[in-house]
């Protein structure tokens, strides 16, 4: 967390890694926190701009998520992107619990 600063519209935290109010402090004013991987804790007391729980999956949600990456609306985070034959250095990132960003593997 100390190698990224925001602030950010979107903070999605995928591995339980980041705290609420370190999210909190990434965002823009209008900005919101996604704590995919929340604690019990989390879930109980996220509220306005934090958001926890499990979500339905929509595929028209993937299609305006690509939408928004394709346009540069949406610009992600990524630390690395490498080869398929590379997976086992991908997986040992973010093993690691200090990647900063996505780890894209690409077939």
């Amino acid at each position: 967390m100390a190698q990224i600063s925001g602030p950010f519209d979107v903070v999605v935290d995928t591995v339980g890694a980041v705290s609420t109010p370190a999210g909190r402090a990434l965002l823009s004013d209008d900005g919101s926190l996604v704590l995919v991987l929340a604690s019990l804790w989390q879930l109980i007391t996220a509220r306005g701009r934090v958001k926890a729980g499990v979500s339905g999956s929509r595929p028209e949600h993937m299609a305006r998520l690509l939408a928004l990456v394709a346009s540069g609306e949406l610009d992600p985070v990524i630390q690395e992107s490498m080869p398929l034959d590379e997976i086992a250095r991908a997986y040992a990132i973010v093993d690691s619990g200090r990647k900063v960003g996505n780890v894209v593997v690409r077939p």
